[in-house]
């Protein structure tokens, strides 16, 4: 069996989320993979310029 880490970075809505969650789990249950680990950060990060 091979391992392989795939991160995603997204800005969304809840409803976005719900969204790509839902893309997620097909892709993986087509694949017989598995999910391991999810983190939703509900903040935002220093965006280091002017807007």
């Amino acid at each position: 069996m091979r391992t392989r880490t795939l991160r995603f970075g997204l800005y969304a809505d809840e409803q976005g989320l719900a969204w790509v969650r839902g893309l997620v789990d097909e892709a993986v249950g087509a694949r017989e993979a598995r999910i391991v680990g999810e983190t939703v950060a509900h903040d935002y990060p220093e965006r280091g310029d002017d807007r």
